[in-house]
């Protein structure tokens, strides 16, 4: 798939970086330490974003990336992406 590029994508400024994830899988909490720590090192010079990305097969994981999107119209993403993260398991 090619995706061209245009005025829009040339920003200049900090990094960005979007996490497409599932707090209910360990791999994804993995993942976002690891940007975390290049965030951290980057001293403000990268802005990190966040998409859920539930795994289908999992009701676990779907119910998850429901609260999130719940807790994001309420301002309340990040606290509730972190305790989906601290309290649910994988395997579902």
């Amino acid at each position: 798939m090619k995706i061209a590029l245009t005025r829009a994508d040339s920003a200049q400024g900090p990094l960005e970086l979007i996490e497409y994830g599932d707090p209910t899988h360990p791999q994804s909490r993995l993942t976002r330490q690891e940007l975390n720590a290049v965030a951290d090192g980057m001293k403000g010079d990268v802005c990190l974003r966040y998409r859920y990305f539930p795994h289908l097969e999992s009701t676990q994981s779907i119910l998850g990336a429901c609260a999130l999107e719940a807790a994001a119209s309420q301002h309340q993403f990040w606290s509730i992406y972190h305790a989906l993260a601290r309290s649910l398991t994988w395997p579902p």
